[in-house]
């Protein structure tokens, strides 16, 4: 008797790996390309940063209990950023039609968010008012 196996066997193990890497691959590399996409939590911080001392400067002007929308062009135009924006650890360059949404979480003190849309009150809307 000889021992190996049969067409059909190697058949039916080619067919379900190429099922397996049919279902793996896509989801490995949206997982991949998300990472590539996401910003780094240093880059965010020094966003964060700057537009916390933007809202600092302006803090006669603002009201305490609203959430304000901060353009990074914004940032970049007053000083509080260089351009380009650059997240160093992806080496790639952040788009300066991003939003910083802060949201106050206290008096004088906001939790903020990076984003390309925000749905609060435009800072320099208000600046020019």
């Amino acid at each position: 008797m000889k021992k190996g196996f049969t067409l059909v066997e190697l058949l039916a193990v080619i067919v379900l790996t190429s099922l397996i890497m049919l279902i793996a691959i896509p989801a490995l590399l949206n997982a991949v390309n998300k990472k590539r996409d996401s910003i780094s939590d240093d880059a965010k911080k020094i966003i964060y940063d700057s537009a916390d001392l933007y809202l600092n400067n302006y803090s006669s002007v603002i009201q305490s209990s609203t959430t304000y929308c901060i353009e990074l062009d914004d940032l970049v135009n007053s000083g509080y950023l260089t351009s380009p924006v650059k997240d160093f650890k992806n080496d790639k360059e952040i788009p300066l039609n991003y939003f910083v949404k802060a949201v106050p979480d206290g008096y004088n003190s906001y939790t903020y968010s990076l984003d390309k849309e925000c749905s609060g009150t435009r800072l320099d809307d208000t600046l020019t008012n």
